[in-house]
Protein backbone atom coordinates (compact mmCIF):
# COMPACT_ATOMS: atom_id res chain seq x y z
CA UNK A 1 0.00 0.00 0.00
CA UNK A 2 1.51 3.53 -0.78
CA UNK A 3 1.50 5.61 2.04
CA UNK A 4 3.07 9.19 2.54
CA UNK A 5 5.99 7.61 4.02
CA UNK A 6 6.96 5.35 1.61
CA UNK A 7 5.94 7.13 -1.48
CA UNK A 8 9.65 7.24 -2.99
CA UNK A 9 9.87 3.41 -3.38
CA UNK A 10 6.67 3.57 -5.56
CA UNK A 11 5.64 4.80 -9.21
CA UNK A 12 4.11 8.18 -8.86
CA UNK A 13 2.54 7.86 -12.37
CA UNK A 14 -1.09 8.38 -12.50
CA UNK A 15 -0.95 9.80 -9.35
CA UNK A 16 -2.88 13.63 -8.72
CA UNK A 17 0.10 16.22 -8.45
CA UNK A 18 0.41 19.90 -7.59
CA UNK A 19 3.59 21.98 -7.83
CA UNK A 20 3.67 24.06 -4.56
CA UNK A 21 6.87 25.50 -4.84
CA UNK A 22 9.05 26.16 -7.71
CA UNK A 23 11.98 28.62 -8.86
CA UNK A 24 9.78 28.88 -11.73
CA UNK A 25 6.65 31.46 -11.07
CA UNK A 26 4.46 30.40 -13.94
CA UNK A 27 4.63 26.67 -12.60
CA UNK A 28 3.57 27.44 -8.85
CA UNK A 29 0.23 26.00 -8.35
CA UNK A 30 0.32 23.71 -11.61
CA UNK A 31 -2.25 20.55 -10.70
CA UNK A 32 -2.65 17.32 -12.99
CA UNK A 33 -1.80 14.28 -12.96
CA UNK A 34 1.77 12.21 -13.72
CA UNK A 35 1.40 11.23 -16.59
CA UNK A 36 5.04 10.85 -17.90
CA UNK A 37 8.51 10.46 -15.37
CA UNK A 38 11.97 10.87 -16.83
CA UNK A 39 15.35 11.26 -15.39
CA UNK A 40 15.41 14.91 -14.78
CA UNK A 41 11.40 15.68 -15.85
CA UNK A 42 8.08 14.97 -14.66
CA UNK A 43 4.89 15.55 -17.01
CA UNK A 44 1.61 16.60 -15.75
CA UNK A 45 -2.04 16.51 -17.65
CA UNK A 46 -3.93 19.26 -16.23
CA UNK A 47 -7.66 19.71 -15.89
CA UNK A 48 -7.90 21.05 -20.07
CA UNK A 49 -6.01 18.31 -21.12
CA UNK A 50 -2.79 19.93 -21.56
CA UNK A 51 0.49 18.79 -21.09
CA UNK A 52 3.10 20.39 -18.70
CA UNK A 53 6.58 19.17 -18.19
CA UNK A 54 8.17 20.39 -15.22
CA UNK A 55 12.28 19.90 -14.15
CA UNK A 56 12.64 17.96 -10.87
CA UNK A 57 15.64 20.56 -10.35
CA UNK A 58 13.28 23.45 -10.17
CA UNK A 59 10.83 22.05 -8.12
CA UNK A 60 11.59 22.43 -4.61
CA UNK A 61 8.10 21.37 -3.38
CA UNK A 62 5.47 18.98 -4.53
CA UNK A 63 2.12 17.84 -2.97
CA UNK A 64 1.76 14.03 -3.95
CA UNK A 65 -1.77 12.90 -3.25
CA UNK A 66 -1.70 8.98 -2.11
CA UNK A 67 -4.71 6.51 -3.28
CA UNK A 68 -5.46 6.68 0.22
CA UNK A 69 -6.37 10.61 0.08
CA UNK A 70 -3.67 11.89 2.28
CA UNK A 71 -0.95 13.79 0.71
CA UNK A 72 3.14 14.11 0.91
CA UNK A 73 5.45 17.19 -0.11
CA UNK A 74 8.34 15.75 -1.79
CA UNK A 75 11.66 17.95 -3.19
CA UNK A 76 12.24 17.39 -6.76
CA UNK A 77 16.02 17.06 -6.23
CA UNK A 78 14.77 13.63 -3.82
CA UNK A 79 12.79 12.53 -7.11
CA UNK A 80 15.82 12.82 -9.53
CA UNK A 81 17.05 10.04 -11.38
CA UNK A 82 15.82 7.55 -13.25
CA UNK A 83 12.47 5.69 -11.49
CA UNK A 84 13.47 2.79 -11.54
CA UNK A 85 16.92 3.27 -10.01
CA UNK A 86 15.27 5.16 -6.76
CA UNK A 87 15.04 2.51 -4.88
CA UNK A 88 18.97 1.97 -4.80
CA UNK A 89 19.83 5.16 -3.68
CA UNK A 90 17.55 5.06 -0.27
Amino acid sequence: MITAKNMLFHEIIGMQASVQECSDPRLINLEGRIVYETKNMITLRTDNGSNRSIAKAIARKIRISTPDGSCCYISGSSLRGRPQDRMSRL
